[in-house]
């Protein structure tokens, strides 16, 4: 039992580290005011992935459990969901990177500018 339990434990540390890792980087090397930009700029690159995809992702989970016996009809549900998600999420991640300067002007104010260029380059 406690080997199931340090596993999981194992598994939350790296993905703690792989969210974060980033974020200490940045501090080491820059300061933390840099990883505020940088944070700030992430959360809003990465909306089209948390706002549309991982809901998507969650809804459509159930259905390939019904399925799981049937692998063609799962690798077609599956190629058709990919799809949905690139026509949908990709337009959208190219949008935020289009307009990144007017959005972060207009919804957080000039004091933000410095995270134009994150948003810019990590929407893609």
């Amino acid at each position: 039992m406690e080997v199931g339990v340090f596993s999981k434990q194992n598994h939350n540390l790296l993905i703690f580290l792989n969210h974060k890792i980033t974020d200490l980087i940045i501090g080491r090397q820059l300061n933390a005011e840099s990883v505020g930009y940088y944070s700030v700029g992430y959360e809003i690159s990465n909306l089209p992935t948390t706002e549309l995809v991982f809901p998507l992702s969650r809804a459509i989970f159930p259905g390939y459990a019904l399925i799981e016996g049937d692998l063609n009809a799962l690798k077609n549900t599956f190629l058709k969901f990919t799809k949905l998600v690139v026509y949908v999420a990709a337009p959208v991640s190219f949008g935020i990177a289009a307009v990144s300067e007017e959005l972060v002007i207009t919804a957080l104010g000039d004091k933000w500018v410095e995270v134009i260029p994150i948003i810019s380059i990590l929407s893609f």
